[in-house]
C-alpha cells in the first residue's frame, strides 16, 4: 500500500531549517533581534508532486535555508496542526508526530529527539520549518530551481507496505549482549540478510520499507565487536531500505521478531578475553578460552575451574542465583582460576567454555542406571532450529504469533542435557542460546566429535489444527555395527518414553533417511518431534513448563536405555563353512 504522504511531509516541513521572527514586508527581515538585507523572495514557489501550494506567507531563504510554512503545508497534507501559544510549541500529528519550539534546536519527532541546524522561527506570526531535513527523514525528493526560484517536493513513487520508524540498540557489557531493534508501523516485513568481506559487515534489504526514522546515520555503539550501524533508503522504486551493521571482525547473528511481528531484533554475542555471566540459563563462559584449555573440579560446594593460557582480570562477581554464591577470579603466570561457591545441591560441568548448573534432582531417571562403559559415549542433543528460523510458530484465539518453536525446543533441550549430565552421560549441544546454526553444521558438529548419538529436539506442526501426538524420525533400519544400534531403535526407545510421559497419540516412528541431519550425520541420528503448536491444546501444553520437563525426561530416558543397550550389543558371529 502507499502509506500517507500527508505526515511525512508534515515531518519534512517541520524540520527542514528553523529559525525565528522575519518579516517579508520589506527588504529586510529581523533574525534574533539582527537586521538582515534580503532582496524580495516573494517569488519563491513551492511544489509537492508538480502542484504549486498557495501561502498566505510565501516561502523564504534565510542562509541557504528554504524556510516554509508549517501549518498551510500540513493541514493541505491533511495533517493536524496545533500551535500551544504559552509554550511557544507547534505539534503536527499525522503519519508521524512533530514537536517544534521556537528557537529552540531540539525537536521530537515520533518521540525521538533531533537536533536541528537551526531553531524554529516565526515570519510574520508564521510557523516555518525548514524543508530539507523533513524531506531527508520521508525519503522525499527536494529540488532547487534557482531560475525559476521554485522549491519542489516530491513524494515517494514506489510502493511501500512497511515504514522503519526507529533503530535502537541495547548493549550489554557484563554479558557480551549487543541487540540492535528495527521497529516498523506494520507487521511481519519481507528481508533478506547476507554477509560481506572486506570489511566485515551485516547487512540487511528491507524489502518495500519506506525510512521513516529520523535519527542520524551512522548510530555508533559500545560494543567492540559492533562500531556502527548504518541505514538508508537503499532504493526508491522499487522502495527498499538497508541496514548495514559494521563488524571488526566475522561475527555470528541471531535475527528474530517480536510476538506482535513489528520489531526485527539483531542479536551479537560478543566474547572477548573476560568472564561473562548469563542468567538465562545461569551459565558462566570464558570468553576467548578454548575447549580444552579448561578443567574443572568439584568438591561439595566448592568449584574450582581452571583456564589455560588466559589472564583474566582479578575480580569477585556477583553471580547470586539460586546455583551460586559468588564467583571469584584471580590470576598465576599464564593461568586464570575461577572459584565458585555453589547452592546445596548444585552441579556443574564443563561444555566447550561454558560452565553448566543444576540441581541434582532427577528423580525421574532414578530407576535408571548408566553402565559404566556408556559414561565414555558422547551424546550431541541438537535444539532445532534458532536465531532467524524460528520453526513453526504457535497463534493465540486471536491469530497472534505466542510462542516459536526454537524457544521451546531450546528449553527442552537444555533440560535434557542437564538430566543426563546428572545422570552422567557426556554430552554436548549444538546451541545453548538463541543462534543461528546451518543443518549443515549441526551435523558437522556430531561428526567431528565423533558423537555416539545425535539427537535432535523439535516440536511440530500442520495445516489442520486436528493434527496431535508424538513421533520419531530416524534413519538407519539396520544396526550400526560401529556404534551397536541402529537409527529406528534409538527412535523406538525414545517414542516410547515421549507416549508414556506425555500421555498423547502415538504417531509411531517413520523412516525419513532424505532428512539432512539424518542423512549427513555418521552415527545413529533421530528428529524427535514431541507434541503440534497447530493443535490449540498441545500448544498450551508446550508453553507449561510441566510438559517442557515431561518431554525432555522423556528424551533424556529414552537415550539412556539406549546406551545401555549399545554398550550390551554383541555382532553376529559368522558361520565358517568346514573345510573338505
Amino acid at each position: 500500500m502507499k502509506r500517507p504522504f500527508v505526515l511525512r511531509v508534515l515531518a519534512l516541513v517541520l524540520c527542514l531549517t528553523l529559525f525565528s521572527s522575519v518579516s517579508t514586508q520589506a527588504s529586510f527581515y529581523i533574525l534574533n533581534g539582527v537586521r538582515f538585507e534580503e532582496p524580495d523572495q516573494t517569488d519563491i514557489k513551492l511544489l509537492l508532486d508538480g502542484k504549486e501550494i498557495k501561502t498566505d506567507v510565501p516561502p523564504v531563504i534565510v542562509d541557504n535555508r528554504t524556510l516554509v510554512p508549517a501549518r498551510k503545508i500540513f493541514e493541505t497534507m491533511g495533517a493536524k496542526v496545533d500551535w500551544i501559544a504559552k509554550e511557544r510549541r507547534v505539534v503536527i500529528s499525522g503519519d508521524v508526530k512533530v514537536e517544534l519550539v521556537i528557537d529552540q534546536k531540539e525537536a521530537s519527532v515520533d518521540g525521538e529527539s533531533r537536533t536541528l541546524d537551526v531553531p524554529a522561527t516565526l515570519i510574520d506570526d508564521r510557523t516555518m520549518v525548514p524543508v530539507r531535513f523533513v524531506s531527508e527523514c520521508l525519503a522525499c525528493d527536494v529540488d532547487w530551481d534557482p531560475q525559476t526560484r521554485t522549491v519542489s517536493v516530491k513524494k515517494p513513487q514506489g510502493d511501500f507496505t512497511h515504514t522503519l520508524k526507529k533503530i535502537s540498540y541495547e548493549w550489554e557489557e557484563y554479558e557480551g549482549r549487543l541487540r540492535i531493534a528495527l521497529s516498523f508501523d506494520q507487521k511481519n516485513v519481507n528481508f533478506s540478510s547476507f554477509t560481506l568481506k572486506e570489511p566485515d559487515r551485516l547487512v540487511l534489504d528491507l524489502d518495500k520499507t519506506l525510512l521513516g526514522t529520523t535519527a542520524p546515520s551512522p548510530v555508533e555503539t559500545e560494543c567492540p565487536m559492533v562500531p556502527s550501524i548504518r541505514f538508508s533508503q537503499f532504493s526508491k522504486n522499487p522502495m527498499a531500505s538497508r541496514v548495514v551493521v559494521d563488524l571488526t571482525e566475522p561475527a555470528e547473528s541471531a535475527i528474530s521478531k517480536t510476538a506482535d511481528g513489528k520489531t526485527l531484533y539483531i542479536d551479537f554475542q560478543y566474547q572477548g578475553d573476560r568472564i561473562y555471566l548469563y542468567d538465562d540459563p545461569p551459565t558462566i563462559v570464558c570468553g576467548g578460552a578454548e575447549e580444552d584449555d579448561l578443567a574443572l573440579e568439584q568438591e561439595g560446594d566448592i568449584v574450582t575451574v581452571t583456564v589455560n593460557k588466559m589472564t583474566y582480570d582479578a575480580e569477585t562477581l556477583n553471580f547470586d542465583n539460586e546455583f551460586c554464591k559468588s564467583v571469584k577470579v584471580t590470576t598465576k603466570k599464564n593461568k586464570s582460576y575461577l572459584t565458585i561457591r555453589l547452592t546445596e545441591g548444585t552441579k556443574t560441568a564443563l561444555s566447550g567454555n561454558r560452565i553448566l548448573f543444576w540441581h541434582g534432582d532427577s528423580e525421574q531417571l532414578s530407576d535408571l542406571t548408566l553402565k559404566e562403559e556408556a559414561k565414555d559415549l558422547l551424546v550431541v542433543i541438537d535444539p532445532g532450529h534458532g536465531g532467524a528460523e524460528t520453526g513453526s510458530v504457535g497463534y493465540d484465539e486471536d491469530g497472534e504469533e505466542s510462542l516459536y518453536e526454537k524457544k521451546v525446543n531450546l528449553q527442552i533441550a537444555l533440560r535434557a542435557n542437564t538430566l543426563l549430565k546428572d545422570i552422567g552421560v557426556d554430552t554436548y549441544m549444538t546451541r545453548m542460546t538463541d543462534t543461528d546454526v546451518s543443518l549443515s553444521e549441526r551435523a558437522e558438529i556430531a561428526n567431528k566429535k565423533d558423537a555416539a548419538l545425535f539427537v535432535s529436539i523439535h516440536n511440530n506442526s500442520f495445516t489442520s489444527p486436528d493434527a496431535k501426538g508424538s513421533e520419531v524420525l530416524y534413519g538407519s533400519e539396520e544396526v550400526l555395527e560401529d556404534y551397536g544400534i541402529s537409527g529406528k531403535r534409538l527412535a523406538e526407545l525414545i517414542q516410547e518414553e515421549l507416549v508414556e510421559q506425555l500421555e498423547r497419540p502415538d504417531r509411531g516412528v517413520k523412516h525419513t533417511p532424505g532428512m539432512a541431519v539424518i542423512r549427513l550425520s555418521k552415527m545413529p541420528a533421530v528428529i524427535c518431534e514431541g507434541l503440534f503448536l497447530s493443535n490449540p491444546e498441545e500448544l498450551l501444553m508446550l508453553k507449561d513448563p510441566e510438559y517442557v520437563e515431561k518431554q525432555a525426561v522423556a528424551i533424556a530416558r529414552g537415550i539412556v536405555r539406549a546406551l545401555n543397550e549399545m554398550v550390551e550389543y554383541e555382532p553376529p558371529v559368522e558361520n565358517e563353512e568346514e573345510e573338505e
